[in-house]
């Protein structure tokens, strides 16, 4: 499984472009896991979705904390990686689209033997990074 981590601030159309951009691109959508973090004070994500009746079509799992601001970008991932329950952890934004088809089995063909992978061909710029690590970096 691969673990899509994806901090998000008051940005809901753009979360549920990427969220359905990650599964609608996905060779296995059903081995894609995306989990979302936004902080307490910001609840345009849960409101969007729950109140203003956006169409989440896809699974996501949402975690709710304290805010750390934009400097505080690496402890939000750090929370993610925590509650991923993915092997592979690609670190993805909450304004970005997936356009490479068949990501997932990129990830997953390159096996244990895996550094780093960036993800090429996001938004007219070659290799945007995207990293995707194993998570067993993370659990080191």
């Amino acid at each position: 499984m691969i673990s899509a981590l994806t901090p998000s601030r008051g940005r809901p159309d753009l979360l549920e472009r990427a969220i359905a951009s990650l599964y609608d691109t996905a060779s296995d959508p059903g081995n894609v896991e995306v989990l979302v973090r936004y902080d307490n004070d910001d609840l345009s994500v849960l409101e969007a979705a729950e109140v203003c009746g956006l169409n989440w079509d896809h699974p996501w799992i949402d975690i709710i904390g304290e805010p750390h601001g934009y400097t505080g970008m690496a402890t939000y991932y750090n929370e993610l990686a925590a509650t991923a329950s993915g092997d592979w952890l690609l670190i993805f934004n909450d304004d970005a689209l997936m356009q490479t088809p068949g990501w997932d089995a990129i990830i997953e063909s390159r096996g244990p033997g895996l550094k780093n992978l960036s993800i090429d061909n996001n938004h007219g710029r070659a290799y945007a990074c995207f990293p995707c690590v194993p998570k067993r970096w993370f659990d080191i």
